[in-house]
């Protein structure tokens, strides 16, 4: 949950292991109201990598009320068919 007062500043993924088993698929990182309020575009995460920057907040970044973050990742297939992957996702925000 971020607090009521931050203003968030980026999104990162870390450590990313690859979704493997669908070539297609993305990630969004928003707050439950706005799917994609804490990234911009939608970054594969079928590719392993150290780090990826999600750009900039695409909505607005002070938070009049604490909110959660929700993470959705889109797949062109069946879910099914997404055998695995793993990541960690940083929000970094000022209080």
């Amino acid at each position: 949950t971020l607090p009521e007062g931050a203003w968030v500043l980026r999104t990162v993924i870390e450590d990313l292991t690859g979704f493997t088993g669908d070539t297609s698929a993305t990630i969004i990182v928003g707050d439950g109201t706005d799917t994609d309020r804490y990234s911009t575009g939608t970054p594969s995460v079928f590719t392993t990598a150290t780090a990826a920057d999600l750009g900039a907040p695409s909505g607005t970044q002070i938070h009049t009320a604490a909110k959660t973050v929700t993470i959705t990742i889109t797949s062109g297939s069946d879910w099914g068919l997404v055998t695995a992957g793993s990541l960690t996702i940083r929000l970094y925000y000022l209080i």
